[in-house]
């Protein structure tokens, strides 16, 4: 599989000014974001704790593709921060893959994500997400098999089969 084949999209949990005017629209129903690149919305996502003076906002990529997908991640990223939006614990980031490979290709998948999750947690800075109910570990699983199994039940796994 080439990079460029692979689509993907990003969902960036963020807190924002209070009085900034970008438009929020509900959970799963983001409304267009006219500061970022073509496609990129905003909605409200109720896990999401924010300081006083601050609203919560979940800005979601369309799908994107290979390179020049992740250069448009990088802009849609440095406008976020410029506009003011911030993290704190109660923020994610999720990435969605398109998947075209065979089960040999995913029982991979799942060791390599098994391997490194530990590093995975750690690029965090926090044990907090090592420990949450959200992004589960799947190595704890033993097996590939049990680990598929599991994460195909749960999405809420460090790798979400669902």
């Amino acid at each position: 599989m080439h990079a460029n084949d692979i689509a993907f999209g990003i969902e960036i949990e963020t807190h924002m000014p209070g009085n900034d005017a970008t438009p929020i629209g509900g959970y799963h129903n983001g409304l267009p974001v006219a500061w970022l690149p073509a496609g990129w919305t905003a909605e409200r996502d109720s896990s999401i704790r924010t300081p006083a003076g601050r609203k919560p906002c979940e800005f979601v990529s369309p799908v994107l593709r290979g390179h020049e997908g992740l250069r448009t991640v990088e802009t849609a990223v440095d406008a976020i921060r410029d506009r003011g939006a911030r993290v704190n614990e109660s923020c994610g980031l999720h990435i969605t893959i398109s998947w075209n490979g065979d089960a040999a290709a995913l029982a991979r998948l799942i060791s390599l994500i098994a391997n490194h999750e530990k590093a995975i947690y750690a690029s965090t800075g926090t044990r907090r997400r090592e420990r949450n109910q959200w992004a589960k570990q799947i190595k704890t699983y033993g097996t590939k098999e049990a680990a598929k199994t599991r994460c195909e039940r749960d999405r809420y796994h460090l790798l979400n089969l669902t």
